[in-house]
């Protein structure tokens, strides 16, 4: 028993070293690379504690290879592998690109924005999708200045796709929303990337870049 007492105390220093050697202060901080590192080494630390007769040096070896591999990995592969901010919407208008590269749709940005009590694209400054997956919004001046519409505005399109549910909360069909991109120069709904409609039948819409 006092052997056990004895590991656990010390693997849990260990734990509380490498989380502190990551650099960061709370788990939810922390990147997916940093997430990996946490998760192994407590499994070791599982592995230690519950099988007393193993030579304790076998559990602590692995442990700073963890903590090596960790930095040549950020070492090397900087920049080939993206641990960086990844910027969704720079002045009001959304990196489609970029939204497509970090694997997430428009609707789970207006989710992320929704949160932050932001209902229109065009009231953000930028919003920057964080290494540790939290979303960083800036508002612009006009969302501060103004009061915030009561309902969120509805994506008439997404990703050149007409959404169809949409156009019936509004009362309206694909054949009025393409008379009306018509009026504004736009024949292929293919190249917009998104387009919402506020409460007050005002469009705003981002193309495609490709």
């Amino acid at each position: 028993m006092p052997t056990i007492i004895l590991r656990t105390v010390f693997m849990f220093i260990m734990i509380a070293i490498v989380i502190r050697f990551s650099g960061k202060k709370q788990l939810k901080d922390c990147s997916l690379l940093d997430l990996v590192m946490v998760l192994m080494v407590t499994e070791l630390a599982i592995i230690s504690i519950t099988n007393p007769l193993q030579p304790l040096l076998t559990m602590i070896a692995p442990i700073f290879i963890i903590i090596l591999l960790r930095s040549v990995i950020l070492f090397v592969f900087s920049k080939k592998v993206s641990f960086k901010e990844a910027v969704l919407v720079d002045h009001g208008e959304v990196n489609s690109k970029e939204l497509s590269r970090q694997k997430m749709t428009f609707d789970d940005l207006m989710t992320q924005l929704q949160r932050h009590n932001i209902r229109n694209i065009q009231d953000v400054e930028f919003a920057i999708l964080e290494p540790n997956g939290q979303l960083s919004i800036t508002p612009n001046s006009r969302q501060s200045s103004n009061k915030q519409q009561d309902t969120m505005p509805f994506p008439l399109i997404i990703n050149g796709k007409v959404q169809e549910d949409n156009l019936k909360k509004i009362h309206q069909t694909s054949l009025w929303l393409r008379q009306e991109l018509r009026k504004l120069g736009y024949r292929d709904i293919k190249e917009i990337a998104y387009l919402v409609m506020d409460d007050k039948g005002t469009f705003y819409m981002d193309l495609n870049h490709d």
